[in-house]
């Protein structure tokens, strides 16, 4: 069974419209949705319940926000072995051609398969690979130089279930956990698998919207824990972070930087 976890954070019409891509399109193929809400704003929350009358979708509801990864982790900790899971932000929509590649393509126990990715105008985006430099932490389509690491967009990703089977780390509440994940599942010695000739269309950035000054917060502080953990050299880095955020005169992100720094000790956030 093909088990796809959605996760919302007030954008109920965007996962109402997900949920009705799949639906409309996977015919009489065994699978199931989960959707996590994110402790949504009230209004959010009535739309979505709404829609969930007489659907078979298992939905949990979380009176605290949680994160990303572990609103994820929430279900992927649920599926039993031997399924599959498939990893999809909700302001995604899909299509049959994909339903179908997926089936035809289930991951091994050592593989996790990914596709590209186009915009809701039908135009490519990228391939559902990325990069991140490890020693500026940027993340980017492109390699362009060979501190470059490889991992999969965490917008959409099928994995099977097994006891190798990594978690999301939830150290990061949004953003930088598909990098970490990326390392993750090269410790697991996990073949990264692309399914041919089909793609999922993505809005791209639907939760953060119109949050600019917290989404840049909590960027900077996945990004310094990520670097942290794999970064070449952090004091290179924040050298680096150092001079761009002067040169950008954001002084509110360079006392994070330093504020951020200090607390992450052994891979751990102190507060």
């Amino acid at each position: 069974m093909l088990n796809i976890i959605l996760v919302n954070y007030n954008s109920s019409n965007d996962t109402i419209n997900c949920c009705e891509s799949i639906i409309n399109n996977i015919g009489d193929k065994k699978y199931k949705i989960h959707i996590y809400d994110n402790n949504s704003m009230e209004d959010e929350v009535k739309i979505l319940n709404n829609y969930l009358k007489n659907k078979n979708i298992d939905y949990y509801f979380s009176n605290i926000n949680t994160g990303f990864a572990y609103a994820n982790n929430y279900f992927m900790n649920k599926v039993k072995y031997g399924n599959f899971i498939w990893i999809l932000n909700n302001d995604t929509l899909i299509n049959k051609e994909l339903i179908n590649c997926i089936y035809n393509n289930l991951p091994e126990d050592n593989e996790i398969c990914y596709m590209e990715c186009r915009t809701f105008n039908n135009e490519f985006h990228d391939t559902g690979l990325h990069y991140v430099n490890l020693l500026s932490g940027k993340s980017k389509m492109k390699r362009t130089n060979k501190f470059d690491f490889l991992y999969i967009c965490g917008a959409s990703f099928v994995i099977k279930k097994t006891e190798n089977m990594p978690l999301i780390d939830e150290s990061y509440f949004l953003y930088y956990e598909d990098c970490d994940y990326g390392f993750k599942l090269k410790e697991k010695k996990y073949i990264y698998k692309k399914l041919n000739d089909c793609y999922f269309m993505h809005k791209i950035g639907s939760s953060s919207k119109n949050q600019r000054k917290k989404t840049n917060k909590l960027m900077l502080r996945s990004q310094v824990l990520f670097m942290k953990r794999y970064g070449i050299c952090y004091p290179l880095y924040f050298i680096i972070k150092f001079i761009l955020l002067i040169s950008r005169r954001d002084i509110e992100s360079l006392r994070k930087l330093f504020e951020y720094t200090l607390k992450i000790k052994n891979n751990v956030f102190y507060q």
